[in-house]
């Protein structure tokens, strides 16, 4: 996460707070700071005025420019293709030294004296926005001709890179550090109504309809903006804040929704007009609803959105269009995640958004977004907000005080420790004892689920530092749990069936899907199958173990083996990718191998001897008979195997057309469902 200090300053007063401060605080709380930049513009760079602009004689490629630069007005050669008259720009004076190492100097180009220097941002050391000299607009405060441009904050500012691990989505924003901050400094957030904008007196009721058709998971809100005369884009400080923390974005709907998405965290869309239909009373058609993925959707004339996922191409907005619809919306990441599996195509940087958790105070985003859009670029926005809230709540927690206490080792003041929870927006109640409280994290913290989890938020704000450290007390306790004792039981049956004469084999969880139809096995759906087999001949998930040890064993018999006897454990999946664990038994050809006690002339393995040595394996079994519904199985030695009344699999011989197939000789198979 990447942000900077004149930016962090739209939300909490940090005045009294140094860049190494913040760093130092940053770090303690539990936020890494990777990287740290303080941009310093070069002495003699100030604010300049082009008074006029004109051709340079003897240069096709050079403009001779009249610039006022706050003590008088000189010439200045540029060569920059983008200058032009009355533009504010950045002016080198005389004497000035770049980063470069170059010092200003008057100069002749082509028989015309040059007194200074029109400015890109790469010569002042900054990052690059555009591909000529840097030009100022009304979006950097307090533009003063003659003014020092390193005495501007939004331009000479901090910038600083901090590593956010993955449960912290809520500090993914500008508003998230600020929040953050405010809460280890008890500094109050600045009063949103700085984001006031003046709105039209038509009221948005009289152009949109919204709908919910359908039980939906996400909140919706809507404003709409139209064309206002006069209407201008001023960009700069969009721009280069963009630049500054690595964002890069070509037109001026994406500038502006990526901007305002990285200052607040809030999922953010912007829709053209045409996207939508209109009613009887003229009024745009909006419905939420679910799709046949049961992903919550945007909808008018078409799909313009899966909220959190992604926007539609035809639904985009450009900025020249007369109206423009903006949403804000969120949706609980862990609807989205259980949806993962049913998703396409999705926008990476909004995905990373929602996923982890977006900021859930839509006001916040939306009245942002209208801000910089009346503020910048003269849109007028319809009175009101069109909206669709769910009642999103977080869970309480019961905590024992004393129970964080021995969590985190130190006896901490019970007050203490209230109010540092909050500090943190946590609302806390506590009971007439003083010895517990019911906890209820804030909507943005959806991470925090347990006594663990508030124990180390009072930690990174108490600092680990300060913790004394005592001696860690060992306490066997049983460890023995559900895993443990599965893997037991699969351990104790490989060894049996080793004991039993069978040879483990492991193959991959892929098969091949024409062997499944072939022997009318069980098949996954084709919307769930594989779309990047690692070969032809596994191109899907197995359904049974079977048909790829029948594979293994036909290559051991056609390499001179004449008794074949395997066994495997592993995950087989159903139509619909529900996974589930087998083993499986093939014994193909002999009995045993040869030897002096058979005489060199081993029997074939029979029927009986086979159920004898998977009953052995898996414990008393009973056979009932019944028809197979495949010809993979013999139709007379066939059946079901039973174990305390439940059917826990088959064992069958081998049908002659699956034998000619995988070229054996007599075989018998047999497959246990273990779960």
């Amino acid at each position: 996460m990447i942000f900077t200090r004149s930016w962090l300053s739209e939300f909490i007063d940090i005045s009294s707070v140094s860049d190494e401060k913040l760093i130092s605080t940053l770090n303690s709380i539990g936020f890494e700071v990777e990287s740290y930049r303080k941009y310093e513009i070069a002495q003699g760079v100030v604010i300049g005025k082009v008074l006029e602009c004109e051709k340079h004689p003897n240069a096709d490629k050079l403009n001779v420019c009249q610039v006022d630069n706050g003590l008088n007005v000189v010439t200045i050669v540029c060569g920059a293709s983008n200058v032009a008259k009355d533009q504010i720009v950045a002016v080198a004076t005389l004497g000035a030294k770049l980063p470069s190492g170059l010092v200003i100097k008057q100069a002749e180009l082509r028989g015309v004296q040059s007194f200074g220097m029109l400015c890109s941002a790469s010569e002042l050391g900054l990052e690059k926005i555009n591909d000529g000299i840097l030009v100022f607009d009304r979006s950097i405060e307090d533009l003063k001709v003659g003014k020092e441009i390193n005495s501007i904050a939004q331009i000479a500012d901090s910038v600083f890179e901090i590593d956010i691990t993955p449960n912290r989505s809520d500090c993914q924003s500008i508003y998230g550090i600020a929040r953050e901050l405010a809460s280890v400094y008890s500094l109050d957030m600045k009063d949103t109504s700085s984001f006031y904008i003046k709105e039209s007196e038509k009221g948005i009721g009289r152009i949109v309809a919204i709908h919910s058709k359908s039980k939906t998971d996400s909140s919706i809100a809507l404003r709409i903006a139209e064309k206002s005369s006069g209407e201008t884009q001023e960009l700069f400080l969009i721009d280069y804040r963009l630049a500054l923390v690595g964002l890069k974005a070509t037109d001026t709907t994406s500038k502006i929704v990526d901007y305002a998405m990285h200052a607040t965290g809030v999922l953010l869309n912007i829709f053209s007009e045409k996207a939508f239909i209109k009613n009887q009373e003229e009024k745009y058609e909006i419905s939420i609803e679910k799709n046949t993925d049961g992903i919550d959707i945007i909808k008018s004339k078409d799909e313009l959105c899966q909220i959190g996922i992604s926007q539609s191409e035809t639904s985009k907005a450009k900025y020249d269009e007369n109206v423009l619809v903006f949403s804000a919306s969120y949706i609980k990441p862990s609807v989205l995640c259980n949806l993962a599996g049913s998703i396409d195509k999705k926008n990476d940087s909004l995905w990373f958004r929602s996923s982890k958790g977006s900021e859930p105070d839509l006001s916040i985003g939306l009245n942002y977004i209208a801000m910089l859009v009346t503020k910048y670029c003269a849109r007028q926005f319809y009175s009101g907000i069109a909206e669709d809230l769910k009642n999103f709540e977080s869970t309480p927690l019961k905590v024992d005080i004393n129970k964080i206490n021995t969590i985190i080792g130190e006896h901490l003041d019970k007050n203490y420790i209230v109010g540092v929870l909050r500090k943190l927006n946590f609302d806390v109640n506590i009971n007439a004892e003083f010895d517990s409280c019911m906890v209820k994290p804030p909507m943005f913290r959806h991470d925090i689920t347990n006594v663990y989890d508030l124990s180390e938020e009072i930690l990174r704000i108490k600092g680990i530092d300060t913790i004394k450290s005592v001696p860690m007390v060992l306490k066997e306790e049983k460890r023995a749990n559900e895993h443990s004792e599965n893997y037991y039981f699969y351990r104790n049956l490989r060894q049996k069936a080793v004991d039993c004469g069978f040879f483990e084999t492991v193959h991959f969880i892929f098969t091949d899907r024409k062997n499944e139809e072939r022997f009318s096995f069980e098949e996954l759906g084709e919307n769930l199958d594989i779309t990047n087999p690692i070969t032809a001949e596994l191109n899907t998930l197995r359904s049974t173990l079977l048909l790829n040890m029948l594979a293994s064993a036909s290559k051991n018999i056609k390499n001179g083996s004449k008794c074949v006897p395997l066994f495997e454990s592993g995950a087989v999946f159903d139509k619909n990718r529900k996974e589930a664990g087998r083993i499986a038994f093939v014994w193909s050809g002999k009995s045993e191998k040869e030897s002096v006690a058979n005489n060199g002339k081993p029997s074939d393995i029979n029927f009986i001897d086979f159920i004898n040595k998977v009953s052995t394996i898996m414990g008393g079994v009973e056979l009932i008979h019944k028809e197979p519904k495949s010809d993979f199985f013999h139709p007379y030695r066939y059946a079901l195997l039973q174990q305390h009344g439940k059917n826990i699999g088959f064992v069958s011989a081998l049908h002659k057309k699956a034998q000619e197939y995988f070229e054996l000789p007599a075989t018998f198979v047999c497959e246990v469902e273990l779960d």
